[in-house]
């Protein structure tokens, strides 16, 4: 066996540096897109995972108090209503008298 000195040769043909360079980069892209497929894959799981917190979360709040913050707002306003119209009736109908 020759020892390896200044002058070692290394002949690889063309063809087979060029498959070299295709490969590797075939690697590089198919690892990128994995990676890419990963990551896509644990965004979506944080984002069900935040939606379940809130769906759960919102179960709880319905089965505890049985309203929802707008439905207690709309009758609020609902009974803030129907008192002002039982005070104008009221005094509507003392005046008529």
């Amino acid at each position: 066996m020759k020892a390896l000195s200044d002058d070692t040769q290394i002949n690889l043909s063309f063809r087979y540096v060029l498959m070299l360079i295709g490969v590797s980069a075939s690697f590089a892209f198919g690892y990128g897109k994995l990676m890419g497929d990963i990551n896509d894959l644990k965004f979506k799981v944080a984002m069900s995972e935040n939606q379940l917190k809130e769906l759960k979360s919102w179960k709880d709040f319905w089965v505890t108090d049985g309203e929802l913050p707008l439905d207690r707002e709309q009758t609020t306003k609902i009974m803030r209503n129907e008192a002002d119209l039982q005070r104008l009736l009221h005094e509507v109908f003392k005046e008529e008298k």
